[in-house]
């Protein structure tokens, strides 16, 4: 990855789908803008027009490994280009759902090559810090089911682990999910590791601190 330096300071939020990250997210950018720091978000595959073709693409189950792992990376590139590259240019505080991890470890466990997948995005930038949420499959599980009352078949790598049991296919692509995450986030420094099954407010208060202690270091 790149290590330019910018006048914002990016920072990433990872973790399987359920750990709170969107909410984190969300308390967050209130509590920074209260405080009177600019402050941007993003998250994932939500460039309208990659997003289209993206939903067409889950709805009509034609996706390949590598279509999938083509189109998550058009969309970050977008997005990277047209938000995250001028507000970190204009020295403001940048914030994103999931970060080229998330690919990492999900095109690589449909089979991708890890290699290929880190050149899609070689282009894109060191985050100044890395704020992962590590949940436990089954707490993160009912938390999805609470919120959305069912199961997609993408999110829930049915086109990995198949469709006969997709909440047993779910639970299995989540596993290899954390366990990529726990592997390559072994090598950073700059990364707070939460429990995501403590409190909303406490998890809260740690994400504000570790944010806080890399705004302090801006020029």
């Amino acid at each position: 990855m790149n290590r330019n330096n910018d006048n914002g300071k990016l920072i990433v939020f990872e973790g399987i789908s359920g750990c709170g990250k969107s909410s984190q997210i969300e308390l967050l950018q209130t509590r920074l803008k209260r405080d009177g720091i600019r402050v941007i978000t993003s998250s994932w595959n939500s460039d309208p027009t990659i997003t289209e073709i993206i939903s067409h693409c889950k709805r009509t189950r034609i996706f390949t490994p590598i279509t999938w792992s083509i189109l998550h990376a058009a969309d970050f590139a977008k997005r990277y280009v047209e938000i995250v590259l001028p507000a970190l240019e204009d020295g403001m505080i940048v914030l994103l759902d999931r970060y080229i991890y998330t690919s990492i470890a999900r095109d690589s466990i449909r089979g991708v090559d890890p290699s290929y997948i880190k050149k899609l995005y070689d282009y894109a930038k060191l985050p100044e810090g890395i704020i992962y949420i590590r949940t436990p499959v089954d707490v993160a599980f009912r938390r999805r089911i609470n919120r959305y009352n069912k199961l997609a078949f993408y999110s829930s790598g049915g086109d990995v682990y198949g469709t006969k049991n997709l909440e047993n296919s779910w639970m299995l692509y989540n596993e290899a999910i954390s366990s990529q995450y726990d592997e390559f986030f072994r090598e950073y420094t700059n990364i707070l590791c939460i429990n995501g099954t403590e409190s909303v407010e406490r998890i809260a208060d740690q994400v504000y601190a570790f944010t806080m202690s890399i705004v302090k270091t801006r020029t």
